[in-house]
């Protein structure tokens, strides 16, 4: 029992440091103010044919015709746009089949190829106090490294094969193996056999890495379609505050050990990442940052086994969470149907309509839930 108060006082004043670190990033960051965009109109043609005054001693200025006003610029919609975002694409994405490559999360793990690229990313946490990342990217193809790909788990292919898209992965969990090959489509290197999709770097012998090149033709073997989304987006060139309660910073304690944070840059209005008060790095180092935030509780259990316990989180039930965009955000529910689609509502029971840009996705344990701080 006392232990149990010790790491309840513990990760209390986790989240308080957090907090403060994330306030103190907060005051550092940028503070002009931010507008909506209203659609550009052009004004109704006039056929009214307008007959001139004759010359008089008085003040002969008139009101400039309407066909003589200046007229405001359609914003140029894009040819493509990027299934995962909805912003510009070069190339169209809509038969391009997205992945989801696993990758590690702790301290000792190498800094990935390929994160900073990523359309989203989905982190959730695992035994030990560690967390798991996937990056789940269409813009992929001519990725030279991706990696380093890791174990993943049945709960993290679930959210991956939700927005349709093939994990990429180094094999699966025991407790996964021993119920049977996995419902969701992958590349997995543990099956063998896949040697033209994985390599190694010499530099980093230990690393296991995949590329675009490799990808596309390992994906030829796969049902060709497009991302799906759990949400929609708002027009083209338009971006808004969710509601009116205000998120200038998020702190997410996966455990004891791990915290992931948010501080908002009101000038980029975007929500930069760090973990455990440390900036997290990527292949660029340049600071991880979002445009959307997706925060989803899902009830969780513990599995022992012969060579230790596994943590595992329920996907099939749902839950709750909070969708954090442009400063603000608004309550939300979530499931995942028996075909597999994820879909994600307000509290009236509609699909929740997001900015368009990258986004996180936090799979939170319900009993560490109590501790997510949204600050105001």
């Amino acid at each position: 029992m006392k232990s149990h108060q010790k790491n309840a006082a513990y990760r209390c004043a986790t989240v308080i440091l957090s907090a403060i670190l994330v306030i103190a990033s907060l005051s550092m960051t940028g503070c002009s103010s931010c507008q909506s965009l209203i659609p550009n109109r052009d004004p109704q043609p006039d056929d009214t044919t307008i007959i001139q005054p004759e010359n008089t001693d008085q003040n002969n200025s008139q009101e400039p015709k309407p066909e003589d006003e200046p007229k405001e610029d359609k914003p140029v919609l894009p040819s493509y746009y990027n299934p995962l975002t909805g912003l510009a694409s070069e190339t169209d994405l809509s038969l391009v089949r997205p992945v989801a490559i696993c990758i590690g999360n702790t301290a000792s793990a190498l800094s990935p190829f390929g994160l900073h690229t990523a359309e989203i990313v989905i982190e959730a946490p695992v035994e030990g106090g560690a967390t798991k990342l996937t990056i789940l990217t269409s813009t992929y193809t001519h990725a030279a490294q991706l990696g380093a790909v890791g174990v993943t788990r049945r709960y993290l292919q679930s959210f991956a094969a939700a927005f349709g898209a093939v994990n990429v992965c180094a094999g699966t969990s025991d407790i996964l193996q021993s119920a049977g090959s996995s419902p969701f489509p992958a590349i997995d290197y543990a099956e063998g056999g896949l040697s033209t999709v994985f390599f190694r770097n010499e530099e980093i012998p230990d690393a296991l890495f995949t590329s675009g090149t490799r990808l596309i033709g390992a994906l030829e073997n796969f049902e060709k379609f497009g991302a799906k989304l759990p949400f929609s987006f708002l027009p083209y060139g338009t971006a808004a505050a969710v509601s009116d309660q205000t998120a200038t910073g998020v702190v997410i304690p996966y455990s004891d050990t791990h915290v992931t944070q948010f501080a908002y840059d009101k000038d980029g209005q975007r929500y930069i990442c760090s973990q455990n008060a440390a900036m997290q790095a990527n292949g660029t180092n340049e600071a991880l940052a979002f445009t959307n935030l997706l925060l989803l509780t899902c009830e969780s259990s513990i599995h022992h086994k012969t060579t230790g316990t596994e943590f595992e989180l329920n996907t099939e039930n749902g839950g709750t969470g909070y969708y954090v965009s442009h400063g603000s955000y608004i309550e939300i529910s979530w499931s995942i149907d028996e075909n597999g689609a994820l879909q994600i509502t307000d509290k009236d029971g509609a699909t929740i309509v997001c900015n368009r840009g990258n986004t996180y996705i936090g799979l939170i344990d319900l009993a560490e839930s109590s501790s997510l701080l949204i600050i105001k």
